[in-house]
């Protein structure tokens, strides 16, 4: 491996730690989180400094407190002169590039006048408000939204256009297609950081119909677990969105192994920004307290020939 590898984030919202095949949950199956983490490292008590949204990732992308960080509450915005995981690498010569879910502040007065006056529904629901160039703590290629929970109707900025682009299909899909296309057309020297940032399993609990298999009164449910079909059938809906998202990340790793500037000298990282109790405690679509659901997170390490692998 070269000195400086590729280096590829992989980012979800919402997927708590302990819903992986090899964390040991009975019901998901995650045989590509599962590969990155017998031929790398998976942390099983990796936690999220502050779980709630914006704060977690200011702490992701700076590697500070929540409290100390460029993000510290759920409102504010990702300060301009901040240092960065981006700004950091741009140093030592990495192109740098993001993709998908930013939240990490809505800047207020940045809703286009194509998004404020449509019509169609194209942009409707969630924080539709455009990034500024300078808070996108140093990012140089942008394809990314700021917070929208619309799985099957998002939308992305492109560098600097000030309209939106349309996302096809779903989220986690379009995302995925969109940095394997980057990744296939990247003719830099420079080693690249990337990252890709999608919202599910993040409610609202939806996802594509062929990945919805599971029996609700076949899960084996936590001893924390309340709840009745309702909450079941929100559980099984995570998983699926899980699933799905762990076959996008084997369309990505695929992609990466068949190019012969990225197979062998990409280090990969999968995590989250928080967990979610999904039934635990009685609660769902909540992180905000402190039981083990709610900071416990992915996070798992690999890169050939640095990392040893820890096996299965």
């Amino acid at each position: 491996m070269s000195a400086r590898p590729h280096i590829l984030y992989i980012l979800s919202d919402e997927h708590r730690g302990q819903a992986m095949g090899h964390a040991g949950d009975p019901n998901v199956q995650t045989p590509w989180m599962d590969r990155l983490a017998s031929e790398g490292v998976s942390f099983d008590r990796a936690y999220a400094n502050c779980p709630i949204c914006t704060p977690s990732r200011g702490t992701i992308f700076t590697g500070r407190h929540a409290h100390a960080g460029a993000v510290q509450g759920f409102f504010d915005v990702f300060k301009p002169t901040a240092p960065s995981i981006a700004t950091e690498l741009r140093k030592q010569g990495y192109r740098t590039a993001y993709f998908g879910k930013w939240h990490c502040g809505i800047v207020r007065n940045q809703v286009p006048p194509s998004v404020e006056e449509d019509d169609t529904g194209r942009f409707s629901g969630g924080s539709r408000n455009r990034t500024p160039e300078a808070h996108r703590a140093g990012f140089e290629d942008w394809f990314g939204f700021e917070n929208l929970n619309q799985h099957f109707n998002s939308s992305i900025y492109e560098g600097d256009n000030i309209d939106p682009t349309p996302l096809e299909g779903y989220e986690t899909d379009a995302l995925t297609d969109r940095a394997i296309d980057y990744l296939r057309n990247y003719d830099s020297d420079e080693p690249l950081f990337l990252v890709l940032s999608v919202t599910p399993p993040h409610f609202p609990l939806i996802v594509p119909e062929r990945w919805e298999r599971f029996d609700l009164h076949s899960l084996e449910v936590r001893d924390n677990f309340i709840g009745g079909d309702d909450m079941r059938k929100h559980l099984a809906t995570y998983y699926a969105m899980i699933e799905n998202l762990d076959w996008n990340i084997g369309r990505l790793l695929d992609s990466i192994e068949n190019q012969v500037d990225f197979k062998d000298t990409t280090m990969t990282i999968y995590f989250s920004d928080h967990g979610d109790f999904m039934g635990s405690h009685n609660q769902i679509e909540d992180k905000g307290h402190p039981h083990e659901e709610s900071p416990r997170i992915p996070a798992v390490f690999h890169c050939p020939g640095r990392i040893p692998a820890q096996g299965n």
